[in-house]
């Protein structure tokens, strides 16, 4: 069953913006109360249960850790679509810098220049942490109003293609840095 409200199951409130402490603490309190192993000596029915409640307790927990998923969880609470972004919609110098860094990375990889990798996975990293802190705001910047078409929306899903980008780059340099 895939977990409707991660913020709610896990008593949380709804906002970009999370405690990584409190969202922990929250997780091992309600699993420690969960757990099927707690159910051992129960009748079949209360074991099922205890084991789904567990599985959407850790469901719900893996997505408010990682910020795209928890902002995609945001938008979906609101009724807006999060995945709407493509090529056609993206800035086309995004595109280009993404091009031009995936084309460093290959040449640094066939060279097997780790410094030059490692230096381009730095950047990736700065610019990844930076679209998931502009993600953020503009996730907060959402209003009950807003439909698929604001503002913030739009700049929303434009961060989450742009992160998913990053990603995509931040993994191909990372597999490139493994010793063959």
């Amino acid at each position: 069953m895939p977990v409707q409200d991660p913020f709610a199951l896990l008593g949380l409130p709804r906002r970009f913006a999370l405690d990584e402490d409190e969202l922990h603490r929250r997780h091992l309190e309600l699993s420690l109360r969960h757990h099927p192993d707690r159910f051992v000596l129960r009748p079949e029915e209360e074991r099922l249960q205890a084991e789904d409640e567990m599985a959407r307790l850790n469901e719900a927990y893996e997505i408010l850790r990682d910020p795209v998923r928890r902002a995609e969880a945001l938008l979906a609470l609101r009724g807006l679509p999060a995945a709407e972004g493509t090529d056609q919609t993206s800035d086309p110098e995004f595109l280009m810098e993404m091009m031009e860094l995936k084309e460093q990375a290959a040449e640094a990889a066939a060279e097997r220049d780790r410094p030059r990798l490692m230096e381009l996975l730095c950047r990736i990293n700065v610019k990844l942490d930076e679209e998931i802190a502009a993600l953020g705001a503009a996730v907060d910047r959402l209003g009950a109003e807003d439909g698929p078409e604001s503002t913030a929306a739009a700049a929303a899903r434009a961060h989450l293609t742009e992160i998913a980008y990053l990603r995509s780059t931040r993994d191909l340099l990372e597999r490139a840095l493994i010793p063959a």
